[in-house]
């Protein structure tokens, strides 16, 4: 019979350990290297933040994996992949929204694995990587709020009674006849927008400093999708004669 200590892990929870792994190896070169070009104090300290947990989070995974006698993952690493001594590519306000948007999608991602999760340890690390996020996330958004830079969703009249779906050609409006956006699909589409607008300039910095041709070449192509797709939601919002943001 199986202890609570020798639990076998489950598929889930080797993905969760692996994708953790995997992530928070990239964004220690990534969050090293913006910290190293940033100037402003205040953005200084939430990219000082975010690398002391991703050092938590490699730490973490790491025992649990010796304890598995698990490998450990071939991740990105500062000897390989981190150059401090390169030339500035961004600007101290896209390292804040860097972080801002990661720690959102971090909270997404540790969420959706927390709820996977059975063994303990594994879920006391996933729950203290939601702990941490939110509190980064919470750290980045007030300093971009106390700078003037935050870039709120679009708003909507706020409903006086209750409305219903009577027609089941409630989502024909996608196609044929327009209608309004409802307050979960611009949520969606802003969210896409801005991870986009951040994901496209990120890729066009290292499309023209990567090594090889052959990796610059996927990081132009990366970027041109991510064009696209902010193009296409721009032309979306207008149809509808919606207020665009501008993330």
């Amino acid at each position: 019979m199986e202890t609570e200590d020798h639990i076998r892990l489950t598929s889930p929870e080797l993905t969760a350990l692996w994708t953790a792994y995997m992530n928070n190896s990239m964004s220690y070169c990534v969050l090293k290297y913006f910290k190293e070009k940033t100037h402003d104090t205040e953005i200084s300290d939430v990219l000082e933040l975010a690398i002391e947990i991703t050092e938590t989070m490699l730490q973490d995974i790491k025992t649990i994996y010796k304890k598995e006698n698990h490998a450990i993952p071939v991740g990105f690493s500062e000897s390989e992949d981190l150059n401090l001594n390169a030339p500035a590519l961004y600007s101290d306000e896209f390292h804040l929204r860097y972080v801002h948007n990661m720690a959102r999608h971090g909270m997404n991602s540790y969420g959706s694995s927390f709820a996977s999760c059975a063994r303990s340890d594994v879920k006391n690390i996933i729950s203290n990587a939601i702990d941490l996020t939110r509190n980064l996330y919470n750290k980045s958004l007030n300093v971009l709020l106390e700078k003037g830079l935050y870039n709120k969703a679009a708003s909507i009249p706020i409903p006086t009674k209750p409305e219903f779906i009577e027609k089941q050609g409630y989502l024909a409006g996608w196609f044929g006849e327009n209608r309004a956006m409802n307050a979960i699909e611009i949520m969606h589409f802003y969210n896409n927008m801005e991870r986009n607008s951040v994901g496209k300039a990120l890729l066009l910095g290292f499309g023209q400093t990567a090594g090889q041709q052959k990796v610059r070449n996927y990081m132009v192509r990366g970027a041109n999708i991510a064009d696209k797709v902010i193009e296409f939601m721009r032309q979306f919002y207008l149809k509808r004669i919606f207020p665009i943001p501008l993330p």
